[in-house]
């Protein structure tokens, strides 16, 4: 495998040179710095010079800049590297927002070498390679400089008043009503911040993107995983594999953060506590209900991924419309999560299909169909894994 630049941002000088040598034994190139603000610093400067790191590992509390203001400055400065988060707070509340600031996976303290080389591992063989990373800058550099200036314009406004509205929320007792009050206002304006992302990226589908050789069924397992850690503990998560690797063509981060978008809708509709399931297997059209729809992929049987909750239902005059672009039935919702996981689904070649039930719940399946060519990266397929869940940790057994 390619040797990878690791940029580890680290205050506590014995963390960072452990991580150091372990990065040194898995054959890559550490790059340490102490704070937030150089690890920001090291992140432009390599991309200016056409040597962008390839993963990020952060800790969360650090002088200066710390960990989350971090990953919000790289989204806002479009900086992709994929991060793995060290955090000994365990605050589900922030793993959330930081998943859904494109935060690949994350690590409680304490943990062992193991574990860590384990998680580098399995990340660092997901990563596009650099020339599908300098195409999505390309086209980034293509949209309109008008554009760009007022979405920039309207990001400097939100950044402001979602961290003053981050101190409030920090400021405030857990117990005191305000404290609710301005996590919806946080809540809010970090929504606001995702359209102007959204205006940024309109038109995914012109990104080039690179699809490897992909075991579905570790995705679903890992997007399980971390949907089990950062959702409240009245919401349990479980896994119905297919038992054998489910191989497909795939960017895995974006199959993988269109779980996590279902995952956190389905904890929406069970604001009281209920299950989310996530399945994975093989059916062919003499399956109802989906048998038209896989007849519309071109083939007779397909791969379906199935997302499914426990929760309130959706309403049958609701359902037309749940993937429409800005349609939503939340204060506070912005309707685009949706639309994203739908045009997520047909770039990989698949369509979406959703039944619902009032009182009952909801099941999204995302249905792939068999049998799609597979173009392996230059440094081969993406190595089979097998994750087991335990508390907050995922053990990954790599395979050859």
């Amino acid at each position: 495998m390619k040797r990878k630049r690791i940029l580890i941002a680290e205050d506590e000088k014995c963390m960072s040179l452990t991580l150091e040598l372990i990065i040194e034994r898995l054959g890559h190139e550490p790059l340490c710095v102490p704070n937030g603000n150089e690890a920001l610093e090291v992140l432009i400067g390599n991309q200016a010079n056409n040597t962008p790191v390839d993963l990020l590992l952060c800790d969360i509390q650090m002088p200066g800049m710390s960990g989350t203001t971090l990953i919000e400055t790289m989204r806002r400065r479009r900086i992709a590297t994929p991060v793995l988060v060290i955090t000994g707070y365990g605050d589900k509340e922030l793993l959330v927002q930081l998943m859904r600031l494109g935060c690949r996976d994350f690590i409680d303290k304490p943990f062992s070498p193991q574990q860590i080389e384990e998680r580098v591992s399995i990340l660092v063989a997901d990563i596009n390679s650099h020339e599908a990373e300098v195409k999505r800058q390309e086209f980034f550099a293509a949209v309109g400089e008008v554009a760009r200036s007022t979405v920039h314009d309207i990001n400097n406004a939100i950044c402001g008043t979602l961290g003053y509205a981050d101190m409030l929320r920090e400021e405030t007792p857990v117990d005191h009503p305000l404290h609710s009050r301005a996590s919806k206002i946080y809540a809010s304006v970090s929504r606001a911040a995702e359209i102007c992302r959204d205006l940024l990226s309109q038109d995914p589908s012109s990104v080039m993107q690179q699809h490897v050789k992909t075991d579905l069924n570790i995705l679903v397992e890992r997007a399980a995983a971390l949907l089990s850690d950062v959702l409240p503990d009245t919401i349990r998560v479980t896994t119905n594999g297919s038992g054998m690797p489910t191989w497909y063509p795939a960017d895995p981060r974006q199959l993988q953060q269109a779980l996590l978008n279902l995952g956190f809708n389905a904890a929406d509709a069970m604001p009281a506590g209920g299950e989310v399931r996530l399945g994975i297997h093989a059916r062919d059209n003499a399956d109802d209900p989906v048998a038209q729809a896989i007849e519309s992929l071109g083939g007779r049987s397909c791969i379906e991924i199935a997302v499914s909750d426990t929760g309130s239902g959706i309403p049958q005059n609701v359902l037309p419309r749940i993937f429409d672009e800005g349609f939503t039935t939340k204060s506070n919702g912005t309707g685009i999560g949706l639309p994203t996981v739908k045009r997520i689904v047909e770039a990989h070649g698949g369509t979406i299909e959703v039944d619902s039930q009032i009182g009952r719940g909801t099941t999204f399946r995302l249905l792939f169909p068999l049998g799609q060519p597979v173009e392996e990266s230059s440094d081969g397929p993406m190595p089979n894994a097998s994750v087991s869940l335990d508390g907050a940790t995922a053990a990954v057994e790599r395979a050859c």
